[in-house]
């Protein structure tokens, strides 16, 4: 690596480190300065419980902010368990799971809550508009193919959004196509 790639890539860390912290002062309204507070909590949680030797299945649910208090971060300590989150307007639902298990249990939970001061207003538009699609042949077929299948599969927008971000097979097929 050139000194000119050096320079580049510690260029851009310094660009996001910048923009990450005028992100937390200003929009999150985090201190800057040492004599500066603002109202953060850590909330954290254990959840212990018996298993039997079957499968176990824990969902939790956690809010995703509520009035002027945002959570900032969340993370969970759970040795062995498999977890997978869903999020909705409101809540963050992280499920955990374990096909065999037996003994005493226990999963740790942590947030990090902290009070904004002010909160811009999203307003969503009620009537997004829809462009004609460009593809053509084969890529027509593909993606009415694609729209298809996870329209079977999904009860709204939001489930569809979330099958066509997170399959899997939709992924790996969209590496193969790449150059």
């Amino acid at each position: 690596m050139g000194k000119r790639h050096l320079y580049v890539l510690c260029s851009i860390l310094v660009i996001i480190g910048v923009a990450v912290t005028s992100y937390r002062m200003f929009v999150l309204d985090f201190p800057a300065l040492p004599d500066q507070t603002s109202e953060t909590w850590r909330i954290e949680t254990k959840i212990e419980f018996d298993a039997a030797g079957k499968q176990v299945k824990l969902d939790l649910q956690t809010p995703q902010s509520f009035g002027p208090y945002v959570v900032v971060s969340q993370n969970y300590v759970a040795p062995g368990y498999g977890t997978g989150s869903v999020a909705d307007k409101a809540n963050r639902t992280t499920t955990f799971s374990r096909a065999s298990v037996a003994g005493r249990q226990a999963i740790y939970a942590g947030a990090v809550i902290h009070r904004v001061r002010s909160r811009g207003v999203i307003v969503e538009d009620e009537n997004p508009t829809q462009q004609r699609s460009r593809f053509t042949g084969a890529d027509a077929a593909a993606s009415q193919a694609l729209v298809f299948r996870l329209s079977e599969r999904s009860a709204d927008a939001e489930t569809f959004t979330r099958l066509l971000v997170t399959d899997r097979s939709i992924q790996s097929a969209g590496s193969l196509t790449r150059r």
